[in-house]
């Protein structure tokens, strides 16, 4: 239904000859559904985006854009020009039933599109940090990340997913050092933690493993 308000509105604009007076004015074109219904089940603003070209106002150039529109009243019940110059659309009954017979063609490609035209994208998502435990929202973003990899891909990006697994450099020095102070200190020794140290309480629960298997096999061995 968007690219069919679209084609409709480009028809319109070349009518008047407003694309001899802005380069790719097609572009410009976009199609919104509305927050509130009462203002249509489609709605555009290519009338404000327009007047430094045109000349004139927005409400002008969306009436001149109504009137010029290829009739369509197989689609349309009304289409009408509302405040500072949207345009808004509403479908009749006939145009909103016909959506299911796409849906019985095209099944699960319903909606599928090219509009990324094979651009190149890059989702990076979840990282969690090896340097401490895994939450709820580790999964929170690794389901957000993979919805908007699929979104993207069922819009003609090529999509690259990227995760990130910082299991090397300072960090995991920091981590290490953090579990041998612990560990020290569940053997005994008065040791203070640094304030750049991990402080969880899971470090604990880390070096009390070390203890158990190993005892104080490495309590001169910060390495």
């Amino acid at each position: 239904m968007n690219s069919k308000i679209e084609n409709l509105i480009l028809r319109a604009l070349k009518k008047v000859e407003f694309d001899k007076k802005v380069d790719n004015i097609g572009d410009m074109i976009k199609i919104e559904r509305p927050n509130d219904s009462s203002h249509g089940h489609f709605a555009t603003n290519i009338a404000m985006q327009l007047p430094k070209y045109l000349k004139m106002s927005p409400q002008k150039i969306a009436q001149h854009i109504v009137e010029n529109m290829p009739p369509a009243d197989d689609l349309f019940d009304k289409v009408e020009v509302k405040g500072p110059g949207f345009i808004n659309f509403f479908l009749t009954d006939r145009a909103l039933q016909s959506i299911i017979k796409e849906i019985k063609v095209e099944k699960e490609r319903f909606g599928r599109n090219n509009k990324g035209d094979n651009k190149k994208t890059i989702v990076e998502f979840v990282s969690a940090n090896p340097t401490g435990p895994l939450t709820v929202g580790h999964g929170r973003q690794a389901v957000l990340g993979d919805c908007i990899a699929r979104i993207l891909e069922w819009n003609g990006y090529d999509v690259n997913r990227e995760y990130y697994y910082n299991d090397a450099g300072r960090q995991m020095r920091i981590l290490g050092y953090s579990t041998y102070v612990r560990y020290r200190q569940l053997l005994g020794y008065e040791e203070e933690i640094p304030e750049d140290y991990y402080q969880g309480e899971y470090i604990k629960d880390v070096a009390q493993k070390i203890v158990e298997e190993f005892g104080d096999q490495y309590k001169d061995d910060k390495d």
